[in-house]
């Protein structure tokens, strides 16, 4: 999602990235130019594929949500200052603040209320979806779950995201509630999937968990959960 609002605000200023595969040099020509890739050689959806990866690098490696100053660091203190990016091709282009505070766009709501939709959608925003996990959890085990937040995942890359999710949570909790963020490396947030899914797959009870097809055909996902085979 930020992705293409990042490619969005890209485009608006006239930048549309190449994909570092379209630069490369394939072969000379009979004058000893070399000779770019066709684009027409390609899918179309592999070249967004491709562009949207710059958008995403841009995204992961510029991308912040800035402290919210009090009004004396407001006066004294400049905003967010535009960045240099280099596109693959070369060209270094200018990253404008908003795009660089694109991350905001995932806490900005239309109202106060803890269930309100953003920006006129039916998104939540992240505090509101985590909340909405905390109400439909196991009352006991609410407040052990709100000391264990954990930020993982490409979205989570952000610098200040753990501090804004620390603070948003705060408020949307009770004051009986002592909200714990917790920030892992960003090579443990990208990957934390695959470590968490090595994990698993250590375990000595973990064929137990197996399900054949024939199986989940014949009982389903809900009789299945019933068994409490996933326990462990």
């Amino acid at each position: 999602w930020l992705d293409r609002r990042a490619r969005a605000l890209l485009a608006a200023r006239g930048h549309d990235p190449l994909p570092r595969f379209l630069l490369r040099e394939t072969r000379a020509t009979p004058d000893s130019a070399p000779k770019r890739p066709n684009p027409k050689a390609f899918h179309s959806s592999y070249i967004e594929l491709k562009k949207n990866e710059v958008a995403r690098d841009i995204k992961e490696s510029l991308c912040c949500i800035p402290d919210e100053p009090t009004e004396e660091e407001d006066r004294i203190r400049p905003g967010i200052q535009e960045q240099n990016y280099e596109l693959p091709d070369g060209t270094t282009i200018k990253i404008q603040p908003d795009l660089i505070t694109l991350p905001e766009l995932m806490f900005k709501s239309q109202g106060s209320s803890k269930n309100r939709d953003t920006t006129g959608s039916n998104e939540l925003t992240l505090p509101q979806i985590a909340y909405k996990a905390l109400e439909n959890s196991d009352g006991d085990a609410r407040k052990e779950m709100a000391a264990s937040i954990l930020l993982c995942g490409g979205g989570s890359l952000f610098h200040g995201i753990a501090e804004k999710m620390g603070a948003e949570m705060t408020q949307l909790l009770p004051s009986s509630y002592r909200v714990r963020v917790i920030n892992p490396t960003a090579e443990e947030k990208k990957f934390s999937t695959w470590i968490g899914g090595s994990i698993l797959c250590s375990l000595g009870s973990f064929q137990q968990m197996w399900v054949s097809k024939q199986e989940y055909e014949e009982k389903g996902a809900h009789k299945l959960f019933e068994e409490e085979r996933f326990e462990y």
